[in-house]
């Protein structure tokens, strides 16, 4: 389970606007992971892992937010 990748869809799901999403190692084993709002608001994320999982994760989340970045709505493809 990618924890940074639930945070995010749940923070989507919920109905916020991500802006900013900055990832902070703090020690070794504790990562931080700060979600940015359009409300100027934050919320942080704490991940207890290696820097290895931690980058995994990290460039999952990244990946998957840069594909759905390029799908267009289907009323565009349509053309509604």
């Amino acid at each position: 389970m990618n924890p940074i990748m639930q945070a995010t869809l749940d923070l989507i799901d919920q109905g916020k606007q991500i802006t900013r999403i900055i990832p902070e190692k703090n020690s070794r084993s504790n990562k931080k992971v700060t979600f940015e709002f359009s409300d100027n608001t934050s919320e942080e994320l704490q991940v207890n892992c290696d820097h290895e999982t931690f980058m995994r994760w990290w460039k999952h989340m990244v990946a998957y937010i840069r594909a759905t970045a390029s799908i267009q709505p289907l009323e565009d493809i349509n053309g509604s």
